[in-house]
C-alpha cells in the first residue's frame, strides 16, 4: 500500500509527491502479478508489460495499454504468452511510427510464433514483417534503439546457457557484423545500454 492504499505492483504520484487517488480507483485491483516495464507511447498512454496475466480481475495477458489516468484501452489486447508461467514482457520501445518493440520471455504474439521479440502495430496487431527467428528459449533481457534506428538487444539462451548481444534493423534483418556472445556461469545479463 501507499498512504495506506492499496497498491497492488502499480501506482500513480502527482507531481507534487502525493498519491493519484483517481488513478487508484481507476485501476481497481491492478494486476495481479508484477509490471516489469512501463512506457509512455506518442498520444500520452501508457503501455504496461510483466508477468501479469490479469488487471482488475479481467483476463489481459503480460501487454497492455491504458489512458494516463488508468483506464485500461480494451480495444488494445495483443495475445501474448510464455512457455514459462509469471513470464513476459521486460522492455518496452516506442518508435516514432507509433510501432512498439516488446522484449522478454515470449514465444507467441497475436498466435504467431515470436521468440524473444515482436513488433506490434498502433492497434496491437502484430507486424509480419519482424521475425527474428529466434531460439525458442531466448530471454530478451535488454532491448535499446541506436541514433540509426536499429535494434541492440541482449539475452540469454534458456535459464543457464550463456547470452548474447545482437543488432538488427527494424525490417527483422540480423546485422552480422555486429554479434556477441558470453558466458558468466549461471549468471544472467540483466541489462546493456549504447
Amino acid at each position: 500500500s501507499i498512504d495506506n492504499t492499496p497498491a497492488n505492483f502499480i501506482a500513480k504520484i502527482s507531481s507534487d509527491g502525493t498519491l493519484d487517488t483517481q488513478f487508484m480507483e481507476n485501476i481497481g485491483d491492478g494486476p495481479n502479478r508484477p509490471v516489469s516495464s512501463i512506457e509512455i507511447d506518442n498520444n500520452g498512454n501508457l503501455l504496461l508489460g510483466g508477468g501479469f496475466r490479469s488487471f482488475n480481475n479481467q483476463f489481459t495477458g503480460s501487454f497492455i495499454r491504458m489512458s494516463a489516468d488508468g483506464l485500461v484501452d480494451e480495444s488494445f489486447m495483443p495475445s501474448v504468452s510464455s512457455q514459462f508461467v509469471d513470464s513476459g514482457i521486460t522492455e518496452i520501445i516506442v518508435l516514432e511510427n507509433n510501432q512498439i518493440v516488446i522484449g522478454g520471455n515470449l514465444n507467441f504474439v497475436s498466435n504467431e510464433i515470436r521468440n524473444g521479440i515482436a513488433i506490434l502495430n498502433d492497434d496491437g496487431s502484430i507486424d509480419p514483417s519482424f521475425d527474428l527467428n529466434l531460439n525458442e528459449n531466448v530471454i530478451i533481457r535488454s532491448l535499446n534503439l541506436t541514433n540509426e534506428n536499429n535494434l541492440v538487444y541482449a539475452g540469454n539462451i534458456g535459464f543457464n546457457e550463456g547470452g548474447f548481444v545482437s543488432m538488427s534493423d527494424l525490417s527483422g534483418n540480423n546485422i552480422e557484423s555486429f554479434e556477441v556472445t558470453y558466458d558468466f556461469g549461471s549468471t544472467s545479463l540483466e541489462a546493456a545500454a549504447i
